[in-house]
């Protein structure tokens, strides 16, 4: 097995447990939700094939929904960022394009792509998540206020994570 395979292994084994053991408990003015999980799927090389994008959603998703016990909606929420991933980095690619095998990370490509790229992911993830938990669009406001917070939260601790594990000279994790 490849070191590169392993890494991604580990950080979906440790990014699970975080969010499952200690990021599930956190609600701050019960419109603030952590979903870091999904720092897993955002970090994903960018030249990753489709089907295999999706498929780690997926299971990504799923097992979150398994602890959270909640019927798919992790997975529903997982898997569309996934489809939509390509597309959107295929938009905002940065000059001289991707490098092969190189995760989109804010050391790789700076804050500002790093912002463009994840904040819209984060928040397309977490309005799909609080819409299927709430059973349609009857509470919009509040959907779109725990969108809106839980996003600049979920942000806030990718970037916080990055600059404290993933350094250019040395990724910790």
């Amino acid at each position: 097995m490849k070191n590169s395979t392993i890494l991604r292994i580990a950080h979906f084994v440790i990014f699970l447990l975080l969010q499952v053991l200690i990021l599930k408990n956190i609600a701050l003015f019960g419109f603030g939700f952590i979903f870091l999980y999904i720092a897993v799927l955002l970090f994903l090389p960018a030249d990753m094939e489709k089907s295999t994008l999706l498929l780690m959603g997926f299971v990504l998703g799923i097992m979150v929904d398994w602890f959270y016990d909640t019927l798919g909606v992790h997975a529903a929420a997982s898997v569309l960022i996934m489809y939509l991933r390509p597309k959107w980095m295929q938009l905002i690619t940065p000059k001289g394009g991707y490098d092969a095998g190189v995760n989109p990370m804010l050391s790789d490509y700076g804050f500002n792509w790093f912002a463009l790229y994840a904040l819209p992911l984060i928040l397309i993830h977490h309005f799909t998540l609080f819409v299927i938990q709430s059973g349609g669009f009857d509470r919009l406001m509040s959907i779109l206020a725990k969108t809106s917070f839980s996003g600049v939260l979920t942000f806030v601790l990718m970037v916080l994570v990055q600059l404290l594990f993933y350094t250019k000279q040395r990724r910790v994790i």
